[in-house]
């Protein structure tokens, strides 16, 4: 399919992108009101400005990926109404340059010692997109 769809028109009084600090766009697919807000907090912790798009079901989410076009894609592992493998598949036939991580709850040593590397990840991530 390709890339992103075409940019949104302005809303009134609204700058154009060029004009404005670039922040990175963060898609979250993610059913679990708490675990969104867990998943917000984290994220609010790194150094990097970022918008967060919230989508709960396959039909925001195909909208999301072609009308907010993300920087990075989080998708829930575990999803009630749909399957994070079609996330995934939706995300590299609609726009294949994202990276797509996946997301656990699981609360185990191993995955909470990567939770620092993640927000690393995403500092990094943000700061190289500053600079683009």
């Amino acid at each position: 399919m390709g890339s992103c769809g075409a940019e949104a028109p302005l809303a009134q009084g609204q700058r154009p992108a060029d004009d404005m600090e670039k922040e990175f766009k963060i898609l979250l697919l993610e059913a679990v009101e708490c675990s969104a807000e867990m998943v917000e907090y984290e994220l609010s912790k790194a150094s990097t400005r970022f918008t967060l798009a919230r989508v709960k079901n396959q039909e925001s989410y195909l909208r999301a990926l072609q009308e907010f076009c993300p920087h990075i894609i989080l998708a829930d592992c575990r999803l009630p109404h749909s399957d994070c493998l079609m996330a995934l598949a939706l995300a590299q036939d609609i726009c294949p340059e994202v990276p797509f991580l996946f997301l656990s709850g699981d609360m185990s040593p191993a995955t909470s010692q990567a939770r620092p590397r993640i927000i690393s990840f995403l500092s990094t991530a943000g700061q190289e997109l500053m600079t683009c």
